[in-house]
């Protein structure tokens, strides 16, 4: 099984001309201008506006994609569904006619619905542009997820292994995604090492504390521990060189997957974790293959609103780690 995590550094990053800055898929312009004067309610009917643009019917380009998942990112950024829910019935009715999503107060159906089109748009495009938006719009939603259980679906899970080991996977999907925002920024962008780095830097202490964990088998332990020092060291690589980052295959499995791509991506580990499992294998592999499984549906849960196979598959694989990984009580 391929490390999740692993810098390759290459010879000196190449050079060239920049090209001009990427266009905006969906002008938002107007409601981010409102926003800043503090005008809400105005941006939000902007926001839904150009949600329904009819400008935009029967397209299906991934540029467009990309905007609507903005608009809903946005309107989850500003504090939308707490204002909707607490608005004037015709006009909190108004905006979920327009935004659908903004019938869920807790803005969790906003953030499934956008991290659904930015994983889209990854799948789907080879632009520079896009792909350093969409990768960096999906880290920042898995980051609030990670911050906040309330937002997550179905939760944070039970308390101790179960919820650690979920954590951990949704942290290193963040330093996939910002991984490959930063290489795939163009040459104008703004964007430094420091949020990758820093992702890599928070999974370290995620895997460094399931090795600490008292009812850690050794092997266990050992395997995890292993782990924190990979992404320590990927995270000093990071900073010292941001230019010759380089993607890993198992880096790109995570980002150049769409939602259903991600669940069959899961499937396939399972089916391997399982063969492991009765194959005797040792335990780094199976553990590698039903932490794969998990991590592939970390962000292809949170973006669906329930799929019964990829609920079953996070219940069986969480048993068969705990079982193999930690002291019976």
């Amino acid at each position: 099984m391929m490390r999740c995590i692993a810098i390759l550094v290459l010879g000196a990053a190449a050079t060239g001309c920049s090209p001009p800055p990427p266009k905006e898929p969906v002008d938002l312009r107007e409601a981010r201008e409102l926003l800043a004067k503090g005008l809400k309610p105005q941006a939000f009917e902007r926001y839904a506006n150009a949600y329904t643009d009819p400008n935009y019917a029967g397209r299906t380009d991934t540029l467009l994609r990309q905007g609507m998942s903005m608009i809903l990112l946005e309107l989850f950024q500003n504090g939308a569904p707490a204002f909707v829910a607490a608005a004037p019935p015709d006009i909190a009715e108004s905006l979920r006619k327009r935004v659908p999503e903004l019938r869920d107060p807790t803005g969790v159906d906003l953030l499934g619905k956008a991290l659904e089109g930015f994983m889209h748009v990854l799948a789907t495009t080879v632009e520079q542009p896009q792909h350093e938006v969409s990768a960096a719009s999906v880290a920042w939603i898995l980051r609030s997820k990670l911050e906040n259980a309330a937002l997550r679906r179905g939760g944070g899970g039970r308390k101790g292994f179960p919820e650690l080991l979920q954590r951990r996977l949704l942290r290193e999907c963040v330093a996939h995604y910002e991984l490959f925002a930063l290489v795939r920024a163009p040459a104008q962008s703004k964007r430094g090492p420091d949020r990758a780095a820093a992702a890599l830097e928070e999974l370290a202490a995620d895997f460094a504390a399931l090795a600490e964990l008292p009812p850690t088998l050794p092997p266990a332990a050992a395997h995890w521990a292993a782990r924190a020092k990979e992404a320590a060291d990927a995270a000093k690589a990071t900073r010292l060189r941001p230019g010759e980052v380089k993607l890993t295959s198992s880096i790109r499995a995570t980002v150049d997957a769409d939602v259903p791509a991600q669940l069959k991506l899961a499937s396939e580990a399972r089916d391997l974790a399982v063969r492991y499992s009765t194959g005797a294998e040792p335990l780094p592999l199976q553990v590698d293959a039903w932490e794969t499984a998990l991590r592939h549906i970390a962000p292809a849960r949170e973006a669906l609103a329930g799929d019964e196979d990829a609920f079953n598959t996070i219940k069986l694989a969480l048993e068969k780690l705990e079982q193999l990984t930690q002291k019976a009580p």
